[in-house]
């Protein structure tokens, strides 16, 4: 069984990223988490800002839970017995929160909206979501803002094939528990190194036992960026779910939290997941 943590700011955004949660899950076994995080202002003395905090969380703590099962029933799905819990918690920051419920609740996986219309409006692509990516050690899945449930038959794997055995560890087993094709797409840079990335590549998934996974090796175009290259293989592909790996050391964990990448992902209108590989 895994855990799944569903942050929420009770946002039309969260609503929406939460149901796509419960649907795509429904093929797991899952034990889910549903927190909100309560933050605490800054300005005010430590003294007040308790009493006001500890004087609306149980009225958070109520909300919450009511919100869990108007969620399940939204989704239109039965909500497991004893599977379900609802944690409220308080601090400086939503990030510094989440990385602490995680260790908590030994989370597996966290899946939420790629934006927020309140307080957690920059936690997938701010300074908040690089501190939860970089440090949590967990697969994040941002679901981009009205973006409706389809069930998951393709997935991208953008690679740049450096650490290609121990990504496949990580999204061949997604794949296989969907069904779903899994096509690696490596944008190919034409150096020497990148010839030989590409036939351990080859190597690699040719001895691989799952029909549905596929390499293609795509042209860069001189002059223009990652992100660019990357929108457009995405465009070429039309996956249901976009698989990217941080990595200090690679191209994608380099530009993965700039601006362009941000702009990149609310345009692509699919589903995100973010790993942040272990050395």
């Amino acid at each position: 069984m895994i855990t799944v943590l569903l942050p929420t700011d009770f946002s039309k955004n969260a609503d929406n990223a939460i149901r796509y949660a419960l649907r795509l899950s429904g093929k797991i076994d899952c034990r889910y988490v549903f927190f909100h995080g309560v933050l605490i202002p800054v300005a005010a003395p430590p003294e007040a800002s308790m009493m006001m905090i500890d004087i609306n969380k149980d009225a958070v703590q109520k909300q919450l839970e009511a919100y869990a099962g108007k969620m399940f029933a939204s989704a239109k799905i039965k909500m497991p017995a004893g599977r379900v819990s609802c944690l409220v918690s308080q601090g400086f920051t939503v990030g510094e929160q989440m990385l602490d419920v995680v260790k908590k609740t030994d989370t597996d996986l966290i899946i939420m909206g790629a934006r927020g219309t309140s307080k957690m409006r920059k936690v997938l692509f701010g300074s908040n979501t690089a501190d939860v990516i970089a440090s949590a050690k967990v697969p994040v899945i941002a679901v981009p803002e009205s973006y409706d449930y389809v069930p998951l038959k393709k997935m991208l794997h953008a690679s740049d094939l450096t650490n290609i055995r121990k990504e496949l560890a990580f999204t061949l087993p997604l794949a296989k528990i969907f069904n779903a094709t899994l096509e690696v797409a490596h944008i190919a840079d034409e150096t020497l190194k990148d010839e030989k990335l590409i036939a351990q590549a080859q190597s690699i998934i040719k001895r691989r036992s799952y029909k549905k996974l596929k390499l293609y090796v795509e042209a860069t175009t001189f002059g223009q960026s990652v992100a660019t290259d990357l929108k457009l293989l995405i465009a070429r592909h039309h996956p249901d779910m976009l698989i990217m790996f941080r990595h200090k050391h690679n191209w994608l964990g380099r530009m993965f939290f700039t601006s362009r990448t941000e702009n990149l992902i609310y345009e692509t209108k699919v589903p995100l997941v973010a790993f942040n590989l272990p050395e």
